[in-house]
């Protein structure tokens, strides 16, 4: 029930031009259960805001409403975080190194001069590279290495 909760808000969301703050206070405090409720929601969410990017990419999400999005689920995992007792795990997690890489991609490094059919694919390039490098990168800087059962 909490991850329909957490699409739910995310889905209304999307159809609002410009969100208000009751939207953005549901999606972050239905992220936040939904990380502290289920271990791998993290992963599940981190595809979302894939798809959120790629709907902001192509067009169909306001600038206004994806940029919100991004920023209610980064506060919904800095919620979960300090209720975890600072958990570490979710700092080096793809979640966050993606929400890291929309904001980097879609504010910082709009590319809105190129045309459509060379942005398109340099922004997912772009955000593809950025996710990896910052997954990667943060997991080193503080020393956790998440992935060693995987090895």
């Amino acid at each position: 029930p909490i991850c329909l909760m957490q699409v739910l808000a995310i889905t209304v969301t999307t159809r609002n031009s410009s969100p208000t703050w009751k939207n953005l206070l549901s999606i972050a405090i239905s992220t936040s259960s939904f990380i502290l409720c289920w271990q791998f929601a993290q992963f599940m969410i981190f595809t979302q805001s894939a798809a959120i990017l790629g709907l902001h990419i192509i067009g169909l999400i306001h600038k206004e409403t994806f940029t919100s999005i991004i920023i209610a689920l980064l506060v919904g995992l800095l919620h979960a975080v300090a209720l975890m007792f600072g958990n570490e795990m979710l700092f080096c997690s793809w979640l966050f190194s993606s929400l890291v890489s929309c904001m980097v991609v879609s504010l910082f490094l709009p590319l809105t001069s190129l045309p459509t059919l060379l942005r398109v694919p340099t922004q997912v390039v772009l955000y593809l590279v950025v996710t990896m490098f910052s997954k990667v990168g943060i997991s080193k800087a503080l020393l956790v290495d998440d992935d060693a059962h995987v090895l």
